[in-house]
């Protein structure tokens, strides 16, 4: 019996009603098997809310592009049971209960319906309110999971985008059940490494370096979009169907007159000493280790390294049994990790006495990076009323590149470009059948505008508690590619018109 006593919610996926109702199946791996097996949690659920895309275009600080924000998502489920109580011993999920199992959210536009694919990721908690009343299951997308990770990849040459994201997936563990889906990138990137930082922020710098987009679907699929993809809207959206709410932010809260974009030139110096130990000489016993994290440098300043060389006994390293170098050699094993800018130094003492390491060093060769390359535009009424957006992007190491986005970006913020923001209730077809920067038409008569945006954000939210009736609230960009013969063609602006710029 479900909770309301019929049988739109049952141990079916998606429910047994002949009717044209919308089905949910909210689906949770709580045996962590990789496999959705379990029992569809809409049986109990009476509320629900998604959020995916991002605010803004640009930052409020102007000082680049705004990231994808960690899609977040709430089902608010009745709990009299104690089914989702982790101390009932007598609930069917006993044991499983706890954050970071995968979670698949999908919509069914009745029985011979369209199934659509909602939100795609990992629980992030469980929110009781009192022991035994109702409970929330948060939600968060596969944002969080890259925020959570730290990969390692040693320094790459002349590499493109896709190339870089797929090792950072890689490096990490990305999920396979959720899948990738990379566009190839338009720019050689000379030198590329990961380190120091989170896979959410290296794959944000990779993907704006080239103007490019990330973000995760709602299937979960990891998705790069490049600048040069060229995509036919998907529909055509009226004030009918984005009822009377639409909002047109304030046309000067985007526009910039004053464009700075900073590329970062790397330059390869000869093979040199890039790490010494400075510590005193370590004393290693019989069959312990020694691990050290060298971190490269040049003219005493942090630096990335290639073709680093594997420490050599004897050149690179000693191991003796007298601290003052003199004794016999300790017989050892020796492991090194390069990491771009860091390493991994390990010793193994395989002797049966103690020895020191009386000498440790890294060479390689390191890549400085000479005064960075600053790229200026600017625009009407720059003097009178400057509006600047600087833009630093640490894998755009081409001035090349740098100064055609210096020039686009002048003419496409200096126009007022138009953010438009809607509602959409009561048309499943439409609210679920979209995805985040899809290309979509407005056709909003009473503001002059007929062009085609791109599709920034996604909320959706129950409006009843049986989630038949679903408010879907979408944000909007202006939509540009770079076309084959590098022509820049940007959505409408104030002018009323497209715009297209070329050089």
């Amino acid at each position: 019996m479900t909770k309301y006593g019929t049988d739109k919610y049952s141990n079916f996926k998606y429910g047994l009603s002949a009717t044209d109702n919308l089905l949910w199946a909210m689906e949770i791996d709580w045996d962590d098997d990789g496999i959705f097996d379990g029992q569809n949690e809409a049986m109990w659920a009476f509320y629900f809310q998604s959020t995916r895309g991002r605010e803004f275009y640009i930052r409020p600080s102007a000082d680049g592009f705004e990231v994808m924000p960690k899609g977040e998502a709430v089902i608010r489920l009745y709990n009299d049971t104690g089914r989702y109580d982790p101390f009932n011993a007598a609930s069917p999920l006993y044991g499983m209960l706890s954050p970071g199992k995968k979670v698949r959210i999908q919509v069914k536009n009745g029985t011979a319906g369209e199934n659509y694919p909602v939100f795609t990721g990992r629980l992030a908690d469980i929110t009781p309110y009192g022991r035994r009343g109702i409970v929330d299951l948060d939600i968060s997308d596969g944002w969080d999971f890259l925020h959570n990770a730290s990969p390692y990849v040693a320094i790459q040459t002349n590499i493109t985008a896709d190339d870089g994201i797929g090792a950072i997936l890689d490096d990490i563990n990305w999920p396979a059940i959720w899948g990738r889906s990379l566009d190839v990138g338009p720019d050689n990137i000379k030198y590329w490494w990961a380190s120091k930082q989170n896979a959410k922020i290296a794959i944000e710098d990779l993907a704006s370096s080239g103007m490019g987009y990330v973000f995760t679907a709602r299937n979960g699929a990891f998705t790069y979009y490049s600048r040069h993809r060229i995509a036919d809207p998907v529909m055509t959206l009226t004030e009918d169907e984005l009822l009377k709410d639409i909002a047109i932010p304030q046309p000067w809260e985007f526009q910039r007159n004053i464009i700075n974009v900073q590329a970062n030139p790397r330059v390869e110096q000869a093979l040199q000493v890039i790490w010494t130990l400075q510590e005193e000489k370590p004393l290693i016993g019989p069959g312990e280790s020694y691990t050290v994290y060298p971190q490269y440098s040049y003219n005493d300043i942090s630096v990335p390294a290639i073709d680093v060389v594997d420490p050599l006994l004897g050149t690179d390293y000693t191991f003796n049994a007298q601290e003052d170098d003199g004794g016999a050699a300790v017989a050892n094993t020796r492991t090194y990790d390069d990491f771009g800018e860091t390493g991994k130094l390990t010793i193994l003492n395989t002797d049966i006495v103690s020895g020191y390491l009386t000498l440790a060093q890294v060479r390689g060769k390191p890549l400085e990076k000479p005064d960075v390359a600053g790229m200026r535009a600017t625009g009407s009424g720059y003097l009178t009323d400057p509006k600047v957006f600087n833009l630093n992007l640490p894998w755009l190491q081409d001035t090349n590149t740098a100064r055609d986005f210096t020039d686009f970006l002048a003419g496409f913020l200096s126009t007022s470009p138009i953010f438009p923001q809607g509602f959409i209730e009561d048309r499943p077809t439409i609210q679920f059948d979209l995805e985040l920067f899809d290309d979509v038409t407005l056709d909003l008569a009473t503001w002059g505008i007929n062009d085609v945006f791109r599709l920034s954000k996604i909320t959706h939210k129950w409006l009843n508690k049986s989630g038949q009736l679903v408010s879907t609230q979408l944000g909007f960009e202006p939509s540009f590619a770079v076309a084959a013969d590098s022509v820049w063609i940007l959505g409408v602006s104030l002018l009323g018109v497209g715009t297209i710029m070329t050089w």
